[in-house]
């Protein structure tokens, strides 16, 4: 595979001057503290991972390695999750960006994901249910009450069964999954009332099965 792998030191400005003419792909990335991704393959292809430090006019400044690099966003550009536009980007956010190499430190995005929102879960009594804009207040014990949006790709489960937002109804202790907003507000990617019973706020149940059956299977494995 024609790849460089490249430390810190190695990377330097020559590279952006020459308009990232590479002759090999470019490949950095750095621990999950810090955020910071970049990879640029022989096409011209970009992977890059960083803060954003400016949003205007459907273009973001995104601090990475090399420095700050622009990325330019269009109407054909996927936001994720639960973005409609670049304009819903705060400064401040980590943001996974896949695109093309423009000139010097430029990327055209195809894909912008926001992983400074983060899915969550919540429990709580259903309450002001409003089956025309999709929305309601989730009255939770740890979090006070929550608001809860929802659009077409949310899933509703009653007793179950899938069903529609418009048979949720108020007082019914409910389990929402989604993405929590910049205002607190959740964007519901699941619904399901009544709440599973084992179901609890932030508790992800199915990330711990899998994390104690491997704990499991690699303790065993070692006995051998």
């Amino acid at each position: 595979m024609n790849t460089l792998i490249l430390k810190k030191v190695a990377i330097t400005a020559g590279i952006v001057a020459s308009g990232l003419g590479l002759t090999g792909a470019l490949a950095y990335a750095q621990g999950a503290v810090n955020q910071m991704n970049l990879s640029i393959n022989n096409s011209g292809n970009v992977q890059l991972t960083g803060q954003v430090t400016a949003n205007a006019n459907s273009t973001l400044s995104v601090s990475s390695w090399l420095g700050t690099w622009t990325v330019n966003t269009s109407s054909s550009t996927n936001f994720s999750p639960n973005i409609g536009s670049a304009s819903e980007i705060n400064v401040g956010d980590t943001v996974s960006v896949s695109g093309t190499a423009g000139t010097g430190m430029v990327v055209n995005a195809n894909k912008v994901k926001d992983l400074s929102l983060k899915t969550r879960a919540f429990v709580g009594t259903t309450s002001n249910v409003n089956a025309t804009a999709g929305t309601f207040t989730l009255d939770t014990e740890h979090q006070g009450d929550v608001n809860v949006k929802t659009d077409s790709a949310t899933q509703v489960f009653i007793n179950g069964i899938t069903s529609v937002f418009a048979n949720l109804t108020n007082g019914i202790k409910t389990m929402v999954k989604g993405t929590v907003n910049a205002n607190g507000s959740i964007q519901a990617d699941v619904i399901r009332a009544p709440a599973p019973q084992n179901d609890d706020e932030n508790d992800d149940n199915d990330s711990k099965r899998w994390f104690h059956l491997n704990i499991f299977k690699k303790l065993h494995l070692n006995n051998k």
